[in-house]
């Protein structure tokens, strides 16, 4: 975890935290102890920890929720993947082919070949296409009474738009952003070099307990 400069809303100081991996986000909310302001509190007292309705924080326990970010969650992958029909195909690498001089090739340049220069044949070579990488920060916080549907249906939204920027050739590293108000965390779900992985990512950037279980127990260990 990595502290990033504190922001001033103009009415309180918010700290920003960051995080390279969602697997080091689970391992910081999952060896933390409780804070000062939580630690009085029975666990069932905790949000994080809270039996609330299934369809409202997504799992029956903090615990369901940390084996789904961990084991994958396949209902929901398979649901995304029949939406978005997304190959599972690993990143090509786009090239194009650059005439160069060579002492072999298929076609010769006449006056270097009368001067005696070896490299007197035109010839291509594939070269790599450096291709433009863009950031998307997709925030995820909502109030209390947003239902959990209309969370997973606005995340499906967001894969749909960076399948489609990474369809034209441009690749993305994707934070998910998530803050309630005086802490905001970013996580790195994906990195320009990665391909778009739906097993991978349909759990932290589709599923409610991300932030109803995740989030909420990073409040309750963040130590301010």
């Amino acid at each position: 975890m990595r502290y990033l400069p504190d922001v001033n809303t103009g009415k309180e100081i918010w700290k920003m935290v960051e995080f390279d991996s969602l697997n080091d986000f689970v391992s910081y909310i999952t060896t933390t102890p409780i804070n000062k302001s939580f630690k009085q509190n029975r666990k069932n007292d905790l949000s994080s920890e809270k039996p609330n309705k299934k369809n409202w924080s997504g799992t029956d326990s903090f615990q369901d929720a940390v084996d789904l970010m961990r084991n994958g969650w396949s209902i929901g992958a398979k649901r995304l993947e029949q939406s978005l029909k997304v190959s599972q195909n690993s990143m090509q690498v786009k090239t194009e082919a650059k005439q160069i001089l060579s002492m072999c090739g298929y076609q010769a340049v006449v006056p270097l070949y009368l001067n005696g220069v070896p490299n007197n044949m035109i010839n291509k070579k594939l070269t790599p296409v450096k291709q433009k990488v863009i950031t998307i920060n997709k925030a995820l916080s909502a109030s209390n009474s947003v239902s959990s549907k209309t969370l997973e249906d606005e995340s499906v939204k967001c894969f749909q738009i960076i399948k489609k920027i990474e369809e034209s050739g441009i690749r993305i590293n994707l934070n998910l952003v998530i803050s309630t108000g005086h802490v905001c965390v970013k996580i790195r779900l994906k990195s320009a070099n990665e391909r778009l992985n739906v097993s991978k990512l349909a759990f932290p950037l589709v599923h409610v307990s991300m932030f109803r279980r995740l989030y909420f127990k990073f409040i309750e260990v963040f130590p301010t």
